[in-house]
């Protein structure tokens, strides 16, 4: 039999090609790109192992084992790809946030791949996966088909919390990963018909594009000096928690005098100060996620809190601002105003806890310069 690798090919050019874009443009502190690029590498290998086995049964130059070796390779790491892209929609929705069903959302994402993984495993003593014959001719056998109906049951899932959760997804990312459904079903009829034309991984390269072009780069999301998320990403996200129904809490600091320091130390001297309050709030809010909004504006989210949690971080908030912010050889009076904000009870909107956050609530006295830096409030809570 004659396989046509030709796609195949182009295929493993327009993965490696995705992968460097991944990991050289795209946020990879981001879980789901994280595993986006798991799928590209199974998708990768899937390439290499199906273009090996397709060459050793053409030219029947390698051993019964190696061919059936390739072969079991080559369905392994293919079917990766629909468990990699049904973890890749939980986490880019932010279901895997959603602590409610949780054990029937880990078995259907788990049982599938444990199933195929196993009839893989044993394919080489019972053959009912496929099968390598004498005149090294390869044979589909039923449970092949079920390793289909498997892959289809991640296709569902997927789709299932697109239309769901995925309300926070920007609609074009959601098109793109429609597209590779479609193309991924409609490629794999195509080549249940056609088997020479190796064409499956060919049409989930060019949809993958999609979804990887419709992936902000990682310098529209952070701080390039600091690698703290921007404005764009802390509403990205928060986004997804409104639309989960999530609770959790979020520390707004907002530097009072902010215009004021601004002209008093100039741009470049504001702007490494701004870097250095980044890189502290990172250092106290440990686990947590810290966005560097505008205008002298931070915010710390705290998905899983607790009043241990909040008082530690209030505390380490009062400790940085307290005496004043040293600012290489002076110590500089940063007024600054933390609001301590539970969503969605204070903010039922992503404008409104930006405003929140935003807004000068506290009212400052034209006096304030001439007061002794000891006997300054420097910290307001509102």
């Amino acid at each position: 039999m004659t396989f046509n690798i030709n796609f195949d090919l182009c295929a493993i050019v327009i993965n490696t090609f995705l992968m460097y874009i991944l990991v050289n443009r795209k946020d990879m502190s981001r879980n789901y790109n994280k595993v986006f690029l798991v799928q590209m590498v199974c998708a990768l290998l899937s390439c290499v192992f199906d273009i090996l086995s397709a060459t050793a049964i053409m030219n029947k130059n390698f051993s019964k084992l190696a061919i059936a070796s390739f072969t079991s390779f080559y369905n392994l790491f293919h079917s990766f790809i629909p468990f990699m892209y049904v973890l890749y929609v939980i986490l880019l929705t932010g279901v895997i946030l959603k602590e409610k069903n949780e054990k029937i959302r880990i078995f259907c994402v788990s049982i599938p791949i444990i199933i195929i993984v196993g009839l893989l495993s044993v394919n080489g003593i019972y053959h009912f996966v496929f099968s390598i014959d004498d005149n090294l001719e390869y044979h589909r056998e039923p449970m092949l088909y079920f390793i289909y109906i498997c892959a289809f049951l991640y296709i569902i899932q997927g789709v299932y919390y697109l239309i769901r959760y995925g309300a926070a997804i920007s609609s074009k990312k959601k098109l793109s990963i429609y597209l590779l459904i479609v193309f991924s079903i409609g490629s794999i009829i195509f080549q249940a018909f056609f088997t020479s034309i190796l064409v499956e991984l060919f049409a989930e390269a060019i949809t993958s594009c999609g979804i990887l072009f419709f992936t902000e780069d990682g310098v529209d999301v952070k701080n390039p000096i600091t690698s703290i998320y921007n404005k764009t990403a802390f509403m990205e996200d928060n986004d997804i928690f409104y639309n989960l129904n999530r609770e959790y809490f979020v520390f707004g600091i907002k530097i009072l005098d902010f215009d004021r320091i601004k002209l008093r130390y100039g741009n470049t001297n504001t702007e490494k100060m701004l870097n250095e309050i980044a890189f502290k709030l990172v250092e106290i809010a440990d686990e947590e996620s810290v966005y560097e909004l505008d205008n002298g504006s931070f915010a710390i989210l705290v998905v899983k809190y607790s009043e241990y949690k909040i008082s530690k971080l209030e505390d380490n908030i009062n400790k940085m601002f307290e005496k004043g912010w040293n600012y290489e050889k002076i110590v500089i009076d940063l007024m600054v105003q933390v609001n301590k904000i539970f969503v969605p009870q204070d903010a039922d909107s992503v404008t409104k806890l930006i405003n929140k956050i935003q807004k000068i609530q506290i009212k400052l006295s034209p006096e304030s310069d001439k007061i002794d830096l000891k006997e300054k409030n420097l910290v307001h809570y509102v």
